[in-house]
């Protein structure tokens, strides 16, 4: 009896079972990666508007200047109307 034809059918069957997965596989990685972009293009833009928006320290560290000085006023005007 001779087994190369059946060993060549299950080798065929094996190896196409494995293509199909494959191939699957690589859809799914297709899509994954599509979504991926599209999720890096969002954070890009978000990066964007932050860098625009961005408040840099000098900046703020005038704004926090200005806010204590309006606090000390607050608190004199209290203190003022206490007396």
């Amino acid at each position: 009896m001779d087994y190369v034809p059946i060993a060549s059918w299950i080798i065929n069957g094996l190896l196409a079972i494995v293509v199909y997965f494959l191939r699957n596989t690589i859809e799914d990685n297709k899509n994954r990666m599509t979504k991926l972009e599209t999720k890096y293009e969002e954070i890009v833009k978000d990066i964007t508007a932050v860098k625009v928006t961005y408040l840099p320290k000098d900046d703020f560290s005038e704004f926090k200047e200005e806010l204590w000085r309006k606090l000390d006023d607050i608190k004199q005007i209290v203190k003022h109307n206490n007396d």
